[in-house]
């Protein structure tokens, strides 16, 4: 397809901000592959988009998770052009400040893995998930959750679907919003 200069103008403003649209890349020279395939995700920098590259991996934290005084880190990468596989999860090892006579804590780590297929291509755009929980806790006197002077010990497992949206914000940043429904099974003492 020919494109005049103004055309070309207007892309090479767009991509000045670091927002990328496929029709815009499929007019670039895709780079050559690396001999070995294993070292071809290491060319490019996590959750980025360079010259016309797709994303192969990101690197990601939970907000909301992270509000409940939880660390957390989640890596996904590509496994193909429409599907990603995310591994990631949490460990809060925190106790509360004292609560009058209660020593409240919220205890536990989990992992949840979980496979996307996308409907465009892989991180761009809408996804569905297919995802595992399992993990261990110990909460004891969380005024939210139950009356005080309780605790619970136990494990977590369970799993579901996912359906979500990622949203570019530069070359280097982006955005995933899902809503998730599935089935957890408790055992605690």
């Amino acid at each position: 397809a020919v494109i005049d200069s103004q055309e070309k103008n207007e892309r090479s403003m767009q991509n000045e901000t670091g927002f990328y649209t496929w029709a815009d890349m499929e007019d670039k020279e895709q780079p050559e592959a690396t001999a070995d395939p294993f070292l071809e995700p290491m060319n490019i920098p996590l959750n980025a988009v360079y010259s016309g590259r797709k994303m192969n991996a990101a690197l990601k934290m939970n907000m909301l998770y992270a509000a409940t005084s939880t660390p957390n880190l989640w890596l996904e990468f590509a496994l193909s052009n429409k599907y990603t596989l995310e591994i990631g999860g949490g460990y809060n090892p925190f106790e509360f400040s004292s609560y009058g006579d209660s020593n409240p804590k919220l205890k536990h780590w989990a992992i949840m893995p979980e496979l996307r297929y996308w409907f465009c291509r892989s991180f761009e755009g809408t996804f569905l998930g297919l995802h595992g929980i399992y993990g261990k806790f110990n909460v004891e006197d969380v005024p939210l959750i139950k009356k005080p002077d309780y605790r619970s010990k136990g494990y977590a497992a369970g799993g579901g679907l996912t359906l979500g949206h990622h949203w570019a914000m530069g070359r280097q940043w982006g955005v995933e919003a899902s809503l998730g429904l599935g089935v957890l099974y408790l055992e605690y003492d």
